[in-house]
């Protein structure tokens, strides 16, 4: 995906990224990744306290094709319908998490060249702040449990995941840029 980079200096990011949610190829697109992500939830491991998948994978392409608005959006609609497939109630906290954790991952890679250390720190800055901070801190709310040891368990689950993430993410992406498919999408 190629950008003009001075386009994406101060507000013009944001309207860029809510013009996203317009263009019919890119919300098809999305929303065949909104069901992948909403199917790999119900898959892997999934308790009250930590949920692991490969599930970030398809979100993180969603949030590097529309953004920070629409990657907000589509981290809140996940959040929801995952809870809907699952069958658990819906606590707007963790949705909120969730559109946040879109918003950052979004703001990261949106409108810039793949590169492995933007997977990294959008991949790093989302797990700290939403999933080791925010989701740890209103799972221990929600249940009662004590917040140093829900720490420990999602710091574990964190240090799976993340790279696991990081890689396979990064190596899908090239692969799809490479296959000219954000070309595609841009017209």
């Amino acid at each position: 995906m190629t950008v003009n980079m001075r386009g994406l200096v101060g507000k013009d990011i944001f309207r860029r990224s809510n013009q996203e949610l317009f263009k019919l190829k890119k919300l098809v697109f999305a929303s065949m990744l909104l069901a992948i992500v909403v199917v790999l939830k119900t898959v892997g491991l999934n308790n009250d306290y930590v949920k692991m998948g490969l599930n970030a994978i398809p979100a993180n392409l969603a949030y590097y094709i529309l953004g920070p608005i629409g990657g907000a959006i589509f981290g809140a609609l996940s959040d929801i319908l995952g809870v809907i497939v699952l069958g658990q109630s819906l606590n707007p906290l963790l949705t909120v998490t969730g559109a946040l954790a879109g918003f950052i991952a979004g703001f990261i890679l949106y409108g810039h060249p793949v590169s492995l250390w933007r997977v990294i720190l959008a991949v790093v800055l989302k797990a700290l702040i939403c999933s080791i901070f925010l989701n740890t801190l209103i799972i221990s709310a929600m249940y009662g449990a004590p917040f140093r040891a829900l720490l420990v368990s999602r710091l574990v689950k964190n240090a799976v995941e993340v790279p696991v993430t990081i890689v396979i993410y990064y190596f899908i992406v090239k692969g799809l840029e490479k296959a000219g498919l954000f070309r595609q999408l841009q017209k």
